[in-house]
């Protein structure tokens, strides 16, 4: 009987162990989601200022 204690609550342990980390990993994706989209968003703008500044020195010369 003491056994079954000891093996239930380290398996409660684990659960909430597994719960944490499922929490942490899906924050950290999220994080890294915004990272990524806000990177593409500031390469997207340069690429277009550099395609503009292109255009207008084509234009001119």
């Amino acid at each position: 009987m003491e056994l079954n204690k000891k093996r239930e609550t380290e398996l409660q342990r684990l659960r909430r162990d597994l719960e944490e980390s499922s929490v942490q990993s899906e924050a950290l994706a999220v994080s890294l989601r915004k990272r990524h989209s806000d990177t593409v968003a500031e390469l997207s703008e340069q690429c277009e200022a550099l395609q503009r500044l292109t255009d207008s020195y084509n234009i001119c010369c």
